[in-house]
């Protein structure tokens, strides 16, 4: 078994192993992120919200885990996953009841699963009957997250969804993922091949990174919801300058194309996780079933968002 090195030490030189990665990817399909069809909004597409869309299709089966499952507890959890040495963050109410619905939350680049707890509120999420789950990034991940290698992480997710089942009778219909930057990045690559296992997706400064991450019909017309953070939500990785509202807007526009509900919430606060909108992100997350149609079809978008 790998175990990971989990030194400051260790992590930092991850996080600059996978920054030069990602400019060397970046630089030499650079072409792909100056312009065209899908360097930012063409403004063509019409917004969707009377949806027929595809079906989702049967759950994804569970299967057993491929090591051993985390444990409550405060702090990181340990558990194992894909042959390696893991940890989580498990928060949930007091005593939890089966049935419950499960957001997982990915972090950034160079941010750590405890950073992600005050600025999204999740104790009090987990406080109100959710199961939130947020994985700490491998140090060896080549950006963050695996979604150019993206084996491990999808055994993690799987891992996790089969653990919370077993051991705590999580609702499986009832199945979110979110993340921010590298986190937000991994949640579409999710949004595209685990759709079957989601209810729907909350996307903060993530979207489509050509030739990175490019677009994959998701296995049903999952709702989705995006944030960014306008034209300063940047992020320099060597020569390139990666241009987060220009993701988001190349997947809102394939998702509408595509017949998903996509809402858009564009601020200006840069790159940032936006806490000023997270009475929305916990209402969008509790207010979807597999397979359901949004309770936000057919009406007024939320407050600065568009369909």
């Amino acid at each position: 078994m790998r175990v990971a090195d989990r030194s400051a030490r260790s992590y930092l030189g991850s996080v600059h192993r996978g920054l030069l990665i990602l400019a060397a990817l970046l630089f030499a399909g650079c072409g792909a992120l100056s312009g065209g069809a899908e360097s930012g909004s063409s403004g063509s597409v019409q917004p969707t919200t009377d949806l027929v869309g595809r079906p989702a299709p049967p759950l994804r089966p569970v299967g057993e885990p491929s090591g051993a499952c985390p444990e409550l507890g405060p702090g990181l959890r340990p558990m194992t996953s894909a042959g390696y040495d893991r940890e989580v963050l498990l928060l949930t109410p007091p005593s939890p009841k089966p049935g419950l619905p499960v957001l997982f939350v990915w972090h950034g680049l160079g941010a750590t699963a405890k950073s992600m707890v005050p600025r999204l509120g999740l104790r009090e999420l987990a406080a109100q009957g959710v199961i939130v789950v947020v994985p700490q990034a491998h140090p060896e991940a080549d950006i963050g997250w695996g979604w150019t290698k993206a084996r491990e992480d999808l055994v993690l997710f799987d891992d996790l969804r089969a653990c919370l089942q077993r051991d705590l009778g999580a609702d499986l219909d009832r199945v979110v993922t979110s993340g921010f930057s590298a986190g937000g990045l991994w949640s579409t690559y999710l949004l595209f091949h685990r759709a079957d296992s989601l209810a729907t997706a909350v996307i903060m400064s993530g979207g489509l990174l050509p030739p990175l991450l490019t677009y994959s019909t998701p296995a049903w017309s999952i709702p989705v919801v995006m944030f960014d953070g306008g034209p300063r939500d940047t992020y320099r990785a060597g020569p390139a300058l990666i241009r987060f509202d220009r993701n988001t807007a190349r997947l809102r526009d394939r998702l509408r194309q595509d017949g998903h509900l996509a809402v858009h919430c564009p601020n200006n606060r840069g790159h940032s996780v936006p806490t000023q909108r997270v009475d929305l992100i916990h209402r969008w997350a509790l207010g979807h079933g597999y397979g359901a149609t949004s309770p936000w079809s057919g009406r007024e978008p939320p407050l600065g968002c568009t369909w």
